[in-house]
């Protein structure tokens, strides 16, 4: 680790945010700025990552300053189920519809914890959410999402 680093949780937080900040404006620099009252498309994004970029420099001077926490190893198991969850949602929603990608999203995503384990009560909790969504999704906001895909004669 850096010497000079004294609190490198709260550095390396703010090298984060430096990073995503300034890479939004960096992509928003393409879109016309416009004013405060008449917003351009890279107003927001532009403005967003200033301030994003500024919380950041604000966390590295504190990661210099003052003594904080160390990093924790990273991990890794939460990130491949919940990034997993996702892309299978994805790939099954057209083929499968809402239904059978929603219940492959609650199917893998709770292994991303170690302590999580599959019970009647979360059965039924993931049953009223896939309903709940349907009806709110497809029916109430009328998005154009099938609720049974092509894979099951929908």
């Amino acid at each position: 680790m850096l010497s000079f680093v004294r609190g490198p949780k709260d550095f390396w937080a703010g090298v984060a945010y430096v990073c995503l900040g300034a890479g939004f404006a960096l992509v928003a620099r393409d879109y016309s700025f416009g004013t405060a009252v008449r917003m351009g498309p890279g107003y927001f994004p532009t403005v967003l990552g200033g301030l994003l970029a500024c919380v950041g420099l604000v966390s590295i001077a504190r990661g210099l300053t003052r003594q904080g926490q160390a990093l924790e190893p990273f991990a890794w198991r939460p990130v491949f189920f919940i990034s997993l969850s996702l892309i299978l949602f994805a790939l099954f929603l057209s083929g499968g519809g809402l239904i059978f990608a929603l219940a492959v999203l609650l199917l893998v995503a709770p292994a991303a914890s170690a302590f999580f384990r599959y019970t009647v009560g979360g059965t039924l909790a993931a049953l009223a959410l896939i309903a709940f969504c349907a009806v709110v999704f497809v029916e109430a906001l009328g998005l154009p999402l099938p609720l049974v895909g092509p894979w099951f004669g929908g």
